[in-house]
């Protein structure tokens, strides 16, 4: 279930927490009023146990395939190409047992 944390300002962050299979969308990110233009990861911590995986994408396209636990920060980085700051981020557990939380970044227009 996302959980939005800009404080009813455009543009601010979103976060993602996950114990299974679960999607964002720009729609779903908005707060009351605001228009989300694009979505950016920013951060991603996650853990899984045994040989199982997290596997991260917009749309179609695979960005992350995480295994057992870590933290990694894309805040100056880009983890995805332009076409992909639009699709939707999903997450989806292989199997197992596991957590993962996606930060994202927002692009909103007043």
């Amino acid at each position: 279930m996302p959980i939005t944390t800009n404080q009813n300002k455009p543009g601010g962050y979103v976060v993602l927490r996950a114990t299974g299979a679960d999607t964002l969308n720009l729609v779903t990110a908005a707060t009351a009023g605001e228009t989300v233009n694009s979505m950016s990861i920013s951060q991603i911590v996650w853990a899984v146990d045994s040989t199982n995986r997290w596997t991260v994408t917009r749309g179609s396209d695979i960005v992350a395939v995480l295994t057992g636990s870590g933290g990694q920060d894309y805040q100056g980085l880009r983890l995805e190409t332009d076409a992909q700051l639009t699709a939707n981020c999903n997450v989806a557990l292989s199997g197992g047992n596991g957590y993962i939380v996606v930060q994202l970044h927002k692009v909103s227009g007043e």
